[in-house]
């Protein structure tokens, strides 16, 4: 891949629901998770490009997705009211009306609007439950690339995401 665009740290808001199946062994220390959530990143950045002949370009990130993480989770008991647990997932994901759009700073020309993919990955996570009611985790996601089918451009995404929970029932 020959060009770079750092799109830097962005804080973004997700929003999901999650499904925990705990298994009947082990007092309860292992369970099954999985957690649809939609995520939205929006960006833009002006940067020169030397494929173009140097000239500055508005490189404008849209990213929408449905990720469903499928996690392993173990539970480590304080007491009877707090617990800590980590996680081990696989996430899948389904990018929808995601593209990198390259439009030239004087002219509007657009040079690029490369269409993302959905692709898949690894992720990893810590968190703490009390009353089984509350919860909060951080959880790392491993970088993918979301143009899988482009020669010349890479999009590499990873995220480190604060997620606060609250359980229903």
């Amino acid at each position: 891949k020959s060009s770079n665009v750092d799109f830097n740290n962005e804080l973004n808001f997700g929003i999901g629901v999650e499904a925990e199946f705990l298994f009947p062994f082990n007092k309860n220390k292992w369970a099954f998770v999985i957690e649809p959530t939609y995520q939205s990143v929006n960006s833009a950045k002006e940067t020169h490009f030397d494929y173009v002949g140097g000239r500055k370009l508005i490189v404008t990130l849209e990213y929408s997705s449905l990720e469903i993480p499928l996690s392993l989770r173990h539970y480590m008991f304080f007491n009877k009211d707090s617990k800590l647990f980590i996680n081990a997932s696989y996430v899948v994901a389904f990018s929808f009306n995601s593209s990198i759009l390259m439009k030239g700073t004087v002219d509007d020309f657009i040079y690029e609007d490369l269409e993302m993919v959905s692709s898949s990955n690894i992720a990893i996570g810590l968190g703490y439950k009390f009353k089984d009611k509350y919860s909060i985790e951080m959880r790392y996601q491993f970088e993918r690339e979301l143009l899988n089918t482009d020669e010349i451009w890479g999009a590499k995404y990873n995220a480190l995401s604060l997620i606060f929970g609250y359980t229903i029932f």
